[in-house]
């Protein structure tokens, strides 16, 4: 995906990429920089790959927010962070 709002991967090994299982799950992984940004969109989901509820999981100084419109949200983050421990059911 491509990141907006001036978030950065933080090298080229660890980029933001997302999939889709068997079981329907979908499954983030990769490291983000805010470069002094927050409370900001990081990047989209398509259609297919969203949670049907807006779901949150916990990151230094905030959190991170998966909308059911796709968006991927950064509340308080003001250091780099993994999304590698965000997995979610997809929407129907």
């Amino acid at each position: 995906p491509t990141l907006v709002s001036g978030w950065i991967s933080v090298s080229s090994d660890r980029s933001i990429a997302y999939m889709k299982d068997e079981l329907g799950f979908v499954h983030l992984r990769g490291d983000v920089n805010p470069a002094g940004k927050s409370n900001d969109i990081m990047f989209s989901l398509p259609a297919g790959y969203r949670p049907s509820r807006t779901m949150f999981w916990e990151a230094p100084n905030g959190y991170i927010a998966v909308s059911s419109s796709g968006a991927i949200l950064s509340v308080g983050i003001t250091v780099w962070h993994t999304l590698n421990r965000i997995s979610f059911r997809a929407e129907a």
